[in-house]
């Protein structure tokens, strides 16, 4: 069996090496952008919480709490794309959105706190559509009264074909980094392994050489596989 030149093994070596960081690249910068996003929806959904939370807190009395939905509606105006669901006390519903449809498991979770962080959020598929979502309390200002619950989610579709298009971009530019490194480093290596070629040749052809000052026809020193291979 051929043993690989020396020239090859190289931008072998080179490509193996850039693969590798190369990939390590492309998953540090695909993941930064998914947080990113996940950032982003985060801040979204804490604004529309913040306005849920401010609406509740104007309501003193029970009165006011039948007129929560109206106080909600107005305050909620105009944002497409976002679910909401607010209930109240023993599970009332106080207001809720046209297309609100809630996972189980997101309904029964505990809500959060005053604070929400990325790990609080909820990733759901249904009809066909992918949402990002979080349960919260919000307080209202009635004396001893438990805390409502709110549930808001955001479609995410256009999210997901984002990223797509990106990570297909992302990994069709890694490769073709790894193909132009290796063909860069195939090049780099032979030329600048010509002096040792050279060196090869002339050790090669001094050790072959007879008293008669002929080369053996099946030379059995290793000179003459190296000139072979140097060729390469």
């Amino acid at each position: 069996m051929r043993i690989a030149s020396i020239t090859l093994r190289l931008a072998l070596f080179f490509s193996a090496a850039s693969l590798m960081v190369m990939l390590a690249i492309g998953f540090l910068i695909g993941n930064a952008v998914e947080r990113h996003f996940e950032e982003q929806d985060l801040h979204e959904l804490h604004t529309k919480l913040m306005l849920i939370r401010h609406a509740l807190a104007r309501v003193r009395t029970a009165q006011d709490l039948d007129q929560a939905g109206q106080r909600l509606d107005d305050a909620l105006i105009g944002h497409h794309g976002l679910s909401i669901t607010v209930l109240g006390p023993l599970g009332r519903v106080l207001f809720t959105s046209r297309d609100a449809d809630f996972p189980p498991g997101l309904l029964d979770s505990r809500p959060s706190g005053d604070r929400i962080q990325t790990t609080d959020l909820a990733v759901w598929s249904k009809g066909g559509e992918t949402y990002r979502g979080i349960a919260a309390v919000a307080f209202t200002d009635i004396p001893d009264m438990p805390p409502a619950t709110a549930f808001l989610a955001l479609n995410i579709g256009h999210h997901l074909e984002f990223m797509t298009a990106f990570r297909k971009s992302l990994w069709l530019a890694v490769t073709a980094g790894v193909l132009l490194i290796a063909l860069f480093g195939w090049i780099a290596a032979r030329r600048g392994l010509v002096p040792l070629r050279e060196m090869v040749k002339v050790a090669c052809s001094t050790a072959c050489r007879t008293p008669s000052g002929a080369c053996p026809t099946f030379p059995r020193i290793w000179p003459m596989s190296c000139a072979r291979r140097s060729a390469t």
